[in-house]
Order: C-alpha cells, then sequence, then structure tokens
C-alpha cells in the first residue's frame, strides 16, 4: 500500500514550515541540521531523526506517521546543533520546534493532546509556549534547563 498525496502533502507543508521557522532561528544566530534524505517505511509507526554529521542528517517516516512529527525530527537536528550532542532534553526541543511549526501551519489535534500532558514540556514551559520568548530566551540562554 502506497502513501496518499494527502499524505504525503502533509509531510511536505510540515517539512517546509519547520524550516522556515528554523531559518529564523539561524537569522537569530543558530544553526540547525537539516534533511540529507527522506526515508519511507512500510512498517508502522511515527518517524525517527538519525544524524549523519554535525549538519544534516536523514528522516525515516514509517506508515501512519502523523505529519507534525516531520517537525518533531527536525527539532531533534536543531537540538543536536545548539546543546552540541543528545541529551535529556531532545524531546523538549523537538515539541518544541513542532508545536511553533502546528501554530503557524495550522494546529492539528495533537496540539491539545500535547498540552494535556506533562511530559516533554520542558522547554515550552519554560517560554509559556511562546516563539518570540522562545527565541528570546534562547539568545541570552536562559532557555537551557540545566542538565
Amino acid at each position: 500500500m502506497a502513501w496518499s498525496l494527502e499524505q504525503l502533502d502533509g509531510y511536505v507543508r510540515y517539512n517546509f514550515g519547520a524550516i522556515a521557522l528554523l531559518e529564523e532561528l539561524r537569522t537569530a544566530g543558530f544553526r540547525y541540521k537539516t534533511v540529507h534524505r527522506f526515508h519511507f517505511s512500510p512498517a508502522e509507526g511515527g518517524a525517527c531523526w538519525r544524524a549523519l554529521d554535525d549538519q544534516r542528517g536523514d528522516i525515516t517516516i514509517y506508515r501512519g506517521c502523523e505529519p507534525g512529527a516531520v517537525a518533531h525530527e527536525l527539532g531533534h537536528g536543531f537540538h543536536e546543533s545548539i546543546r552540541g550532542s543528545r541529551d535529556e532534553f531532545g524531546e523538549d526541543y523537538a515539541e518544541a520546534i513542532r508545536w511553533f511549526t502546528e501554530q503557524r501551519i495550522g494546529p492539528s489535534s495533537w496540539c491539545e493532546r500535547f498540552k494535556s500532558q506533562s511530559r516533554d514540556r520542558a522547554i515550552l514551559d519554560a517560554c509559556d509556549f511562546d516563539w518570540h520568548t522562545f527565541v528570546s530566551r534562547l539568545q541570552s540562554g536562559i532557555i537551557f534547563p540545566t542538565q
């Protein structure tokens, strides 16, 4: 069974939405990793980021993956770029990038589900779910949770 055009369109929209967001962060002085290649797997699941080097990574998209997961995976590349390595805040940064992307292109039902959970929210809680606060705290160093 192939992916539908609607599914593929969703992945593309979230990819471009997240890239636009990350480009704003680049303008603010932060790097992010780009996607070298998208892989599509027939197995059920979400999406997965795999760093290739200090500038890029691959994203595997599994059958049943929500389009917003692409923004989440790009968030992992951003986190690795600004933190220098993987650490316990990777999911929090990835969810923040997805949250802000969703707010820009039109929130999905994921946003309500996410707001009601208590995990992977450290970054968004630190900036009160506000993009401008997120950027200014990144620039000041306030938003980085201590390890």
